[in-house]
């Protein structure tokens, strides 16, 4: 089942740094409460371990679209502890499973 998801990404200075969005393939859809895990990608992408990302977010919002059968999560916001790992941690996103990063004010 392909699953449209988002949620932002902060430092901890704090500092809002942008959103991911994209499609990611679950066998079942999320309630609200449950974990959605990042921590192995599809295609093997190495994991950003010096990151520390933690891969397992939580679902907040389940909304379904009306007259359609698409369905979008909305995960946790993911604060890091800066923009290096802001770096690693979305490039491990956008190239382990194909999701998208929007940087705020660019």
């Amino acid at each position: 089942m392909r699953i449209d998801i988002d949620f932002s990404i902060f430092t901890s200075a704090p500092s809002a740094e942008g959103v991911i969005s994209g499609k990611i393939e679950l066998n079942a859809l999320p309630r609200i409460g449950e974990i959605v895990s990042f921590l192995a990608s599809p295609n093997g992408h190495k994991f950003p371990a010096a990151s520390e990302f933690d891969p397992l977010l939580k679902v907040e919002n389940v909304i379904h679209q009306v007259n359609s059968q698409t369905v979008t999560l909305q995960l946790q916001d993911l604060v890091l502890p800066n923009k290096t790992s802001v770096a690693e941690v979305t490039g491990f996103l956008e190239q382990g499973f194909g999701l998208f990063f929007d940087p705020i004010g660019e």
